[in-house]
Parts: C-alpha cells; structure tokens; sequence
C-alpha cells in the first residue's frame, strides 16, 4: 500500500475518532462555518511528484537544415553562451554578403541625395539674394544714389568678390582627384577579391562527378558571393579612378557661375548707380525683380523635391539595414548555444544529418540544484500550503532517507488528474550530496499542525 494512501486511511480514522468524541448538536441549532480553516485542515498533507533540476532548456533550431559540426558531447558542461551546435551557413552568408552590398548601395544613394539637397539649398538662398539685390538695385534707380549708397554698393560688390573666391575653391576640393594610396587600397581590395573569386570558381568547376547535390549548391552560392564582393570591390576602385560625379560636377560649377551672376550683377548696378538711372534701365530693373521671384518659385520646388528624395533615401538604407540585421539574426540561429551554465543531458544529433524546424535536439541542465513538481495535490489540501513552507521529501530511489524543501510555488490555476482537481506546487530541495537523477519519484509530507 503506497505511503499516500496510508496517510489519507488514517487522516479518515482521525476524523472519525473525533466525531467520536465529540457531542452531537441539536439538529434546530445550525453548525457553525466561521471557524478557522486552520482548524479544520490539520494533519499531515502528502504528495507524489518528481525531480527536475531548477534550471533546464530543450532547445531546437527555428528553421531546418543539415547539421555542419557538433561541438559538444552528451554529459559534458557547457558554459552559458557556448556554441552547442551548427547547421550549414552558406545560404545565410551569402545572403549577408548581398544584404551588405545593398546597405552600401543605399548609403551612397542618401550621399547623393543630401547632396542634391544641399544644391537645392544653395540655389534657393541665391535666388533670394538675387531678388533681394534686384529689389535694391530697382530702388536705387526710382530713388537716386546717396553717398552712403554708393559706398554700401561697393561693400556688396567687395562682398559678392569674396562669395566667388569661396565657391572656387569649394569647386577645386569636390572636383579634385582621390588620392595614390586610396586607390592603391581600392585596388588591392579588389585584387584580394578576385584571389577570392578564382579560388571558388577553381571549387566549383574541379567538384567530382559524384559530389552530392547539397555540396554542388554550396559550392555554387560560394562562387556567387564571391563574384558579388568582386563586382563590389571593382565598383569602388571605378569610383575613386573617376573622381566626381557629372551631379556633383554640376553642383560645383553652378555654385560658382551663381556666385559670379550675382558679383557681375552687384557691379553694374554700382555703375549704374554712380551714373544715375534711365528709363530703359528702370524697365530691365523691374523685370529682373519679376524674374528674381520666378527664380525662387522654381528654387523652391526643387528644394521639395530634393527633401522627399532624402526622405526616400533614408527610408530605403533604414529598409536595407533591416534586411541586414535579419540576415545577421538568421546566420546568428543557425547556431545553438547554452542559454545557462549546465550539463549537456541528451544530445540527439551528429554531424551530416537533417534537423527539422522546432524539432528540440539538445537538452541542457544545471544538476546542482533540484526542484520537486507534485502532481496530485488536491484542492482541499493545497489551502494548507504557502511559499516558503517547509516540507519533508522521502525519495523512492533512497529508502530511510528524508531531505528538507521548502514551498517555492503554487499553480494559481487548476489542473485535472483521473477526474480530481489538482494544482502543481513545486519545492526547493535540499539534496545534499546524494547522486539524485532526473525524474525520480518524489513524495512530499507536510506537517499542518506544525
């Protein structure tokens, strides 16, 4: 008879005994219910359960694929973080080279953008000074010219000279040419590139006739990236060889040619200022200003223009970035490792075989520290309980021998066994030096009265 039925026979004949003892009420009087639970629950509580280490993961791969290395051994110890397996990486690697490639390609197409933004800008500031001068200039004519006029138009002309001497040189140092050791750089990089490239096309074509299928696809998403980092390293040696852009040129050279319009513009109005205005003067005046303001119209929808090109750039290298990082995640899970420090307890795998998405393959442990989980602890006697109680487990594997536990936790939902209601509790446990195994059968006695 187990020791659970033992305790629950004579849990009955306590009660009876007692019911035994004790007056019978007078049926017109009701019982009263107010009294303790305490009171009424007292004696020893039991249940079975078994053992499991506190700590414990199965873990399983997110997406299938064949197994490249095992790295460790069933029953070794493993350090949390430490690789436990490998699957083949080809295709994700490959898909990080190209995921690199288009982040690049995103970064150079936002470069391109903020620098037509910033001739957008610079345009539109010039045609507002265009107007601004053209609306002065008009002003002088209708009004005649002061002295201190005269002098103010000076410093504008001196002012709009040294406008012109700035955009020069902002026009040498964008179309000057990269330097020797730059291209020297780019062109070793390219030279690692195409060692790399020959080395895996020399692979793929000397492969055997009997090479399997799966190697002949590795062997071939190899060749493709590496003709991907070759092209990309060609592309950047092209880049530096030719120097800047046709947009970039334009952009240096519109700069200057603005600024020296708005100098030569500066220097006929002081001439026309120091020799007085006529009427066919005044009429040029007035329609410069008119086109002064048409300027800025188109100015302005080319500087809206260039920040929605921006906006688009910088919303395409954020998309690109994205598909980078889930392909760094995606080659990042093609390896398991130990999410604690622990015993490698199963590992059902070896290299070379195909693990299917979700399928757990290895199961990690830390055996040093046990736990107990009931499963049959009813409702009526779980109200006895609370965390941090202390309780007395036996184990059937070690006859005569009681260990301490204390309560850790209790289920807050229900579960159901043969038609009982039954609430999990799990207990902490104090397995000194005694070889405990998981899974033991466990039984657990609390003393209520205590």
């Amino acid at each position: 008879m187990s020791r659970k039925i033992i305790l629950a026979l004579m849990g009955v004949l306590l009660l009876a005994l007692a019911g035994c003892q004790s007056d019978t009420p007078d049926e017109t009087e009701p019982l009263e219910a107010t009294a303790p639970l305490s009171t009424i629950l007292t004696g020893d509580v039991g249940a079975e359960g078994r053992v499991v280490p506190q700590a414990y993961a199965h873990l399983s791969f997110p997406s299938g694929g064949t197994v490249a290395a095992v790295l460790v051994e069933e029953g070794e110890q493993a350090e949390k973080g430490q690789p436990l397996v490998q699957l083949t990486t080809v295709d994700e690697e490959a898909a990080l080279a190209e995921s690199d490639a288009a982040v690049l390609q995103a970064e150079a197409a936002l470069e391109a953008a903020k620098t037509g933004l910033l001739t957008a800008q610079t345009n539109l500031d010039a045609s507002r000074l265009d107007k601004r001068a053209a609306e002065a200039d008009l002003a002088l004519l209708q009004a005649g010219a002061s002295d201190a006029q005269l002098a103010l138009q000076a410093a504008v002309v001196g002012a709009a000279d040294a406008s012109v001497s700035k955009a020069a040189g902002e026009q040498t140092y964008a179309l000057e040419p990269a330097t020797s050791a730059a291209i020297q750089a780019a062109e070793a990089n390219l030279a690692a590139a195409e060692a790399a490239f020959l080395a895996a096309r020399i692979a793929y074509d000397t492969a055997p006739d009997n090479t399997a299928d799966s190697e002949l696809t590795a062997l071939q998403n190899e060749l493709n990236a590496a003709a991907a980092n070759r092209d990309a390293a060609q592309a950047g040696l092209t880049e530096l060889q030719d120097g800047a852009t046709g947009s970039e040129q334009m952009a240096a050279n519109s700069s200057v040619a603005s600024a020296a319009y708005s100098r030569d513009a500066a220097a006929a109005d002081l001439a026309v200022m120091e020799r007085g205005a006529r009427d066919q003067e005044l009429t040029v005046a007035t329609t410069r200003v008119s086109q002064a303001q048409t300027a800025i119209t188109a100015a302005e929808q080319a500087v809206s223009q260039a920040q929605t090109a921006v906006s688009q750039a910088e919303a395409n290298l954020a998309q690109a970035e994205a598909a980078r990082d889930i392909a760094q995640t995606n080659l990042e899970k093609r390896t398991l490792t130990a999410p604690i420090t622990g015993t490698v307890v199963s590992l059902d795998l070896n290299s070379g075989e195909l693990v299917a998405a979700g399928t757990p393959v290895v199961t990690i442990a830390d055996l040093s520290n046990w736990q107990v989980e009931t499963t049959d602890l009813n409702e009526l006697n779980v109200v006895s309980l609370t965390p941090g109680q202390s309780v007395q487990v036996t184990l059937d594997a070690f006859p005569g021998v009681e260990l301490d536990g204390v309560v850790n936790s209790i289920a807050h939902a229900s579960q159901t066994l043969l038609d009982d209601v039954v609430y999990p509790v799990t207990i902490d446990l104090d397995a000194d030096d005694l070889p405990v195994r998981w899974g033991m059968t466990a039984f657990v006695e609390v003393d209520t009265r205590r």
